[in-house]
């Protein structure tokens, strides 16, 4: 899925892919200069069975909840639809308005000429 769909070339999506795997590349390899603990290990496994296990369960519960998003995105997409039920509320009158607070309609339209009201 993509944020901007644009109709590019490819050339300029290749380069674009390329330029982007770069500076992802770049940001870890500045990331593991900072935190040299991690960098020694960046790619090991863990050998503690508990570890494993917590890195299985997180992945999986990391990828039922991408899909569950995703299911109910369509969903709300099918079922709704483009829906361009809402309507804008229909303007209030001096009329109505003059019924509402008790005052004549005429001292309603001087209020609203007015620059400046003292209350």
């Amino acid at each position: 899925m993509k944020i901007i769909d644009g109709n590019q070339k490819p050339m300029t999506k290749v380069i674009e892919f390329n330029l982007t795997l770069f500076m992802w590349c770049l940001f870890f390899f500045l990331l593991s200069l900072l935190v040299p603990r991690v960098s020694a290990h960046f790619f090991d496994l863990p050998t503690n069975p508990f570890i494993l296990f917590a890195i299985l369960v997180t992945a999986l519960s990391l990828l039922i909840a991408t899909f569950f998003i995703f299911y109910w995105s369509f969903y709300n997409k099918k079922k709704y639809g483009k829906l361009t039920r809402r309507k804008m509320p229909k303007d209030v009158t001096l009329e109505e308005m003059a019924e509402k607070v008790n005052m004549p309609v005429e001292e309603l339209e001087r209020y609203r000429r007015e620059k400046w009201l003292d209350v």
